[in-house]
């Protein structure tokens, strides 16, 4: 079942799953789910998120559960408890540290449901963690992880709708094994990819400060991502109303998602760094835009789960298929 496939990338995602031979039930809170599934000849099962008897009777037969449907804060949790009373297997595309944690917390009930969960199989965090545990495998005992990447191409409404509140908000940093507070933007690093210098900033959101832990067993790990200009402004004033008269602005004017054009013409690229004392192991990874490749990568992982199911409990991607699974999203390449 993909849940949400009405939003921008659960569009993205129902397109990819189709081209790749799959029929999947589809799950959704309003009636459009059900004028989707009549154009496209597919199975429609409607349930809010606060109907649990509904949530329940519609994962009915269901072996894996695709969730689209953001703000994963608010659909996780209720779709989350549904599986486990289902017995179904839980995927997301959530990206954020709390959705993670969310998810690990239930490790204990989804072993003993038999349901194994396992957030983030879009863009965040699956090709991060892979290219962590690649890093981290490349230097045996690696005490320390950087994962940084860049996005090239238009973010989408529902993205900005995520991201631009939380931008002047305090997030982490793994330093020990533990979540140590920190603010976004703190530090900045540049890379190099070919003979393009991309410098990117402490993104302290990113899910990738559990799933590194959990997946390369390293306790310090430090995020960064690229931001434009305007997204460095608000990290210092998104909480004054200048800040916040500019997020709405944005909000107010971004598009429902970026054209098959502008997806094409964008990219992303994703680096590495494992480290132990003096030593450093860099990989990057280059790919697709975003968009496609979280629908590319999320139909391959719910492929992967439905040939060979992971274990119950908690799984990062990596854990659950395999780092080396992420080579084959089309369009990946590993230097």
């Amino acid at each position: 079942m993909i849940y949400g496939a009405t939003g921008y990338t659960g569009g993205l995602v129902l397109n990819e799953a189709i081209s790749q031979g799959l029929n999947p039930v589809l799950g959704g809170r309003g009636p459009n789910i059900e004028l989707l599934a009549q154009s496209l000849g597919l199975m429609a099962r409607r349930a809010a998120l606060d109907d649990t008897p509904g949530l329940k009777r519609a994962l009915v037969g269901v072996r894996i559960l695709l969730n689209c449907a953001g703000p994963f804060s608010q659909s996780g949790p209720p779709l989350m408890a549904a599986c486990l009373e289902s017995g179904t297997s839980y995927l997301d595309l959530a990206g954020e540290v709390p959705q993670h944690l969310a998810a690990l917390a239930l490790d204990d009930q989804a072993k003993k449901a038999g349901v194994t969960l396992i957030p983030g199989v879009g863009f965040g965090v699956a090709p991060t963690d892979c290219a962590g545990l690649l890093a981290a495998r490349a230097l045996p005992d690696a005490d320390a992880l950087t994962i940084a990447y860049e996005t090239r191409g238009e973010p989408s409404r529902g993205t900005l709708q995520t991201v631009l509140p939380m931008l002047h908000t305090l997030g982490w940093r793994r330093v020990g094994g533990k979540l140590s507070p920190t603010r976004p933007g703190r530090v900045s690093r540049v890379f190099q990819d070919g003979s393009r210098s991309v410098r990117v900033v402490t993104n302290p959101w990113r899910a990738d400060l559990v799933s590194a832990g959990f997946s390369a067993g390293v306790d310090a790990v430090d995020t960064f991502s690229n931001f434009p200009m305007a997204a460095r402004l608000l990290m210092r004033i998104g909480g004054t109303a200048i800040g916040r008269l500019m997020a709405a602005q944005a909000l107010k004017s971004a598009p429902k998602g970026p054209s098959a054009a502008a997806r094409a013409a964008g990219g992303t690229t994703i680096w590495a760094e494992a480290r132990r004392g003096l030593e450093r192991k860099l990989l990057t990874l280059r790919g697709p835009d975003a968009y496609d490749f979280t629908a590319r990568c999320a139909v391959l992982c719910a492929k992967l789960a439905l040939e060979s199911p992971p274990p119950a409990g908690f799984q990062t991607p990596g854990t659950a298929f395999g780092a080396d699974f992420i080579r084959a999203v089309k369009g990946v390449e590993i230097v």
